[in-house]
């Protein structure tokens, strides 16, 4: 089961919700592919960030330092945290109380524990992405896949690497060490590693590996088996469930005689339910 068939796609800028369950239930989405969510109490009040975000908007800010974004013609993308990346209304409000766009913008973020989806083991409430650009897992989490691709100090997209922060099992099972790749592909342009990515199978397949370890990471955090161990769908079925019938206990890979060595994937006795 695909939950994103039923949820909008959050690719407006400006996307806000109301999600019950989180400690702060206003949301303020990051922009399409973004990576941060905003919390606020109600609509009017301040946003806040997760707390264990903070490694990685340090990290996010580096980046930007190395970035090309002075030609960029929208201050909302060139200020130092982009709207692509960040909600827009909280990028807005820096621009406008002429926060400087310099590594101290920090020093104006207010943070908060426990906060976001993650914490709370909560799924958002709208898509990341349609079911054509990624996985039942990416559809419903894929900005914490960037985040924590962030505090690995890998940016998404281009995988250029900060190599100081990015971790040793990030590339224990490459066939490249971390210098070398580094050596290799962080002093391409950004377009110039598109384009190796689309030609390189070598490059490809250290991508994709790269990119399983940042997501597993993010799975477990939320409660879901590693790439390949489990389907996704069924960790989010259950999810689902959860957050529908909170307290009731339920059965996983259930096995009625009746079945005859068949399953259910959850069974409710309180409600005698099946599915």
């Amino acid at each position: 089961m695909s939950r994103s068939n039923h949820k909008e796609i959050a690719f407006r800028d400006g996307t806000v919700s109301v999600e019950q369950g989180l400690p702060l239930p206003i949301v303020l989405s990051p922009g399409f592919y973004g990576a941060f969510f905003g919390f606020s109490n109600t609509f009017d009040s301040e946003i806040l960030f997760c707390s264990c975000a903070k490694t990685a908007i340090r990290n996010y800010i580096r980046f930007r330092g190395l970035d090309e974004i002075r030609g960029q013609s929208d201050p909302e993308r060139r200020f130092i945290l982009s709207k692509e990346t960040f909600p827009q209304r909280f990028v807005r409000q820096l621009i406008d109380m002429n926060t400087p766009s310099e590594n101290t913008v920090m020093d104006t973020m207010k943070f908060k524990d426990k906060i976001w989806h993650e914490c709370n083991k909560l799924t958002p409430q709208h898509s990341y992405c349609d079911a054509m650009y990624g996985g039942v897992f990416e559809q419903n989490y894929g900005w914490y896949i960037n985040k924590q691709s962030l505090e690995y100090g890998v940016l998404p997209v281009s995988f250029k690497i900060l190599e100081d922060v990015c971790p040793d099992k990030v590339f224990c099972s490459l066939d490249i060490g971390k210098k070398e790749f580094s050596d290799i592909y962080n002093r391409l342009t950004a377009t110039e590693l598109l384009m190796a990515q689309a030609r390189n199978r070598a490059l490809q397949k250290h991508i994709r590996k790269i990119r399983n370890v940042i997501e597993n990471e993010v799975r477990v955090k939320f409660g879901f088996n590693k790439v390949g161990e489990a389907w996704a769908s069924e960790t989010l079925l259950y999810q689902i469930v959860s957050e529908i019938l909170p307290g009731e206990k339920m059965f996983r890979h259930f096995r009625p005689q009746f079945l005859e060595n068949l399953e259910l994937d959850i069974f409710i006795p309180s409600l005698t339910m099946g599915i």
